[in-house]
């Protein structure tokens, strides 16, 4: 179990640093709804990866059928709320889209480079081993 909460927090907290790094560059830039869509869909990339990691700790304590309903049902009211989430940043005229959309995957980009660019360069031994 402390395993699955380390992850889960170095999950956020490196997709807080990619969301800092994000909100630094488009402040600079000055481009007021490029930042509005980051810090939106960031928040609720971050929110939608904690409620799937919610869902999945739930679903394994139930019965197979059990949980596969409760896993259909939390996903797609997941995907329902983010459908949601960006037909209001779609709408909105200070706030743009792509940049809402890239929020929203963070946390799996964020993945996506521990598991392949890290772990690659830990077996290149360019890396010290994890602890």
């Amino acid at each position: 179990m402390d395993k699955l909460v380390n992850l889960k927090i170095k999950v956020i907290r490196h997709s807080l640093f990619v969301f800092f790094i994000g909100t630094i560059i488009f402040t600079l830039v000055d481009f007021g709804p490029l930042l509005l869509g980051w810090v939106y869909g960031s928040i609720l990339g971050m929110l939608s990866w904690l409620l799937l990691s919610k869902t999945l700790e739930k679903a394994v304590r139930f019965s197979p059928n059990k949980a596969r309903i409760y896993a259909i049902f939390n996903y797609m009211l997941r995907y329902a709320v983010i459908f949601i989430a960006l037909y209001v940043a779609m709408q909105r005229d200070d706030m743009h889209i792509l940049t809402a959309v890239l929020g929203l995957m963070i946390p799996k980009v964020v993945i996506l480079w521990n598991d392949l660019a890290i772990d690659y360069l830990r077996r290149k031994n360019l890396l010290p081993p994890q602890k």
